[in-house]
């Protein structure tokens, strides 16, 4: 018998751990879907976002949002648009935002944008983080670098690097970059990727946060005013 490989999952539920039909998932352990049919459809199943990243749209906001982390057989997956399905799983840990997406990208590593991620490169959230990190997080991320840090961020992010870093977020996204930082600027206007790119002492202040704001195929950065 070949070994099972595990496969990783972030999903979010009611301040009372509720989802859709009323279904109540544990705060730890084993789930199975009542209704479980392994058709490429939405329902009849368990759902989460694979690796913390697909269809940020699935996830709840909300500030009582409740967030876990699950673990599944992958043999079992059925890839639908923005996230996955599956019969069963095992609910590791359940949190905020702040500690569920921490916790997933301990277990998954860097490489992978996780939606809500917010890590420190500090040594409280990140074995290995400080200066020369590499931090990658997606839609309203929120990643802390020191100096030469290069961090990616997606829409809404908030990214913060020492000197000589290199940032790279979406429309929406707030930047703040020590000397020698470069800005790159990602968003999606026609159907198309574009890009823009910001020096230090260019175009932004060092240690000062800009907002990116993108509008058709122009994209530029606003001082932020606290």
């Amino acid at each position: 018998m070949s070994k099972k490989e595990y496969a990783y999952g972030l999903r979010t539920c009611g301040s009372d751990r509720t989802s859709y039909n009323g279904f109540v998932w544990p705060k730890k352990g084993k789930v199975s879907a009542p209704d479980w049919m392994p058709t490429w459809e939405c329902g009849n199943g368990l759902h989460a976002l694979l690796n913390g990243e697909g269809d940020a749209n699935l996830l709840s906001w909300d500030d009582d949002a409740v967030w876990q982390v699950v673990k599944f057989d992958a043999a079992t997956m059925i890839e639908l648009n923005g996230k996955v399905k599956f019969p069963e799983c095992i609910v590791l840990h359940t949190g905020t935002r702040a500690t569920t997406t921490a916790y997933l990208w301990g277990l998954i590593g860097a490489g992978h944008a996780i939606h809500g991620l917010i890590l420190h490169s500090d040594g409280k959230l990140i074995a290995n983080g400080g200066d020369g990190s590499t931090l990658t997080g997606g839609y309203g991320s929120t990643l802390t670098g020191g100096y030469g840090s290069t961090l990616t961020g997606g829409y809404l992010s908030t990214l913060t690097g020492g000197d000589r870093s290199t940032l790279t977020g979406g429309d929406r996204s707030t930047l703040t970059g020590g000397a020698g930082s470069c800005f790159t600027v990602v968003w999606w206007y026609d159907g198309k990727r574009r890009s823009a790119s910001f020096n230090e002492g260019e175009d932004h202040e060092a240690n000062t946060p800009y907002k990116a704001v993108c509008e058709g195929r122009n994209c530029r950065l606003e001082k932020v005013i606290k």
